[in-house]
């Protein structure tokens, strides 16, 4: 028979352990929509390429329609090319998206182009010569500018807008996913 010669020691341990079974937990649920987003993609039917992803606009006029046929109503007129979106179904030959305001509907597959383009989405990032924070700002990046995304690992993005080239963080951009590296 096993004697425990002091149970305070062992009621704290297992209180102990019961807090890191308890952080454990916690931090599943709070990382799980990290997770869902870059493991979670399903294959589409009609590409046979992964869904969710992002493609970007070819055209610099685009209609997102409520359904996916010349039928129904416009919702959204896009007006900027390279302009990302979040492909996030398929039905033929329309393709179900989602902007980065949140906004869905239905576009013809014709409209996009596999080029990378992310748009900032905080009110202004700055354009870093180095992928880490002490790197020197080269240029301030105001809200809604389009940049072609060129490389991203797990925090930061090399993107290019014109000639000039430089790294941001992936929280300040709209266009690939938290965990994406290309």
């Amino acid at each position: 028979m096993l004697k425990i010669s002091n149970p305070i020691i062992f009621r704290s341990f297992s209180s102990r352990y019961r807090f890191f079974v308890l952080l454990f937990i916690i931090n599943f649920i709070f990382s799980w929509k990290l997770f869902a987003e870059n493991f979670e993609s399903t294959v589409g039917k009609d590409t046979g390429l992964d869904i969710p992803r992002y493609v970007s606009l070819k055209v610099s006029e685009a209609n997102m329609r409520r359904g996916p046929s010349l039928d129904h109503k416009i919702d959204w007129v896009y007006k900027r090319k390279n302009l990302p979106i979040k492909i996030i179904g398929e039905f033929g030959h329309w393709r179900k998206v989602e902007d980065f305001e949140g906004q869905t509907g239905w576009m013809f597959k014709s409209l996009f182009s596999g080029k990378r383009y992310v748009i900032v989405i905080s009110e202004e990032t700055l354009l870093r010569n180095k992928n880490k924070p002490e790197g020197l700002g080269k240029a301030i990046l105001k809200k809604n500018v389009i940049a072609k995304a060129k490389k991203c690992d797990l925090l930061w993005c090399l993107v290019g807008i014109k000639k000039l080239n430089g790294w941001v963080l992936k929280s300040d951009i709209w266009g690939v996913k938290k965990l994406e590296i290309f």
